[in-house]
């Protein structure tokens, strides 16, 4: 590869999830997941996080099955590459349902709380326990 072409590809990266649920007696998970990284490194993507989120009940059955293995995948890759996984996925047999989005950004280390709820739970801890009302009326008491 030419550096022009190096360059090309690393501008044409996209930030993707892809999440994934199997069945969750499935016993050739790890062989998907090999397939879907090959897959990613072959086309220079490289591969940011994977998240196991482990077996869990599903909202309805898919193809009989109540409990799916769901596994979240980070990663970055050029366009065709989410072509080629989603035909790859769509052969195997133990995977449920998957689905591919994008991403606008890389996927930050740790996320911070937002500043806004800071102050607001600051506030209502400050607040607690005062009521607009508690001042109102005190001077008609004599009456």
């Amino acid at each position: 590869m030419t550096k022009r072409q190096d360059n090309d590809i690393i501008h044409r990266m996209n930030f993707y999830d892809l999440l994934i649920v199997f069945d969750i007696g499935g016993k050739k998970r790890e062989k998907v997941l090999k397939g879907i990284k090959s897959a990613i490194s072959e086309k220079g993507g490289a591969i940011e996080k994977v998240e196991e989120w482990g077996a869990r009940r599903l909202a309805y059955p898919i193809k009989k099955k109540q409990d799916g293995f769901y596994l979240i995948l980070k990663f970055t890759a050029p366009p065709e590459t989410i072509k080629v996984i989603e035909d790859l996925l769509r052969r195997e047999e133990e995977v449920l349902r998957f689905l591919a989005t994008g991403r606008k950004e890389a996927v930050p280390e740790e996320a911070e709380e937002p500043k806004e709820e800071k102050a607001t739970a600051e506030k209502e801890e400050k607040d607690e326990g005062v009521f607009k009302g508690d001042n109102y009326g005190e001077s008609d008491q004599g009456s």
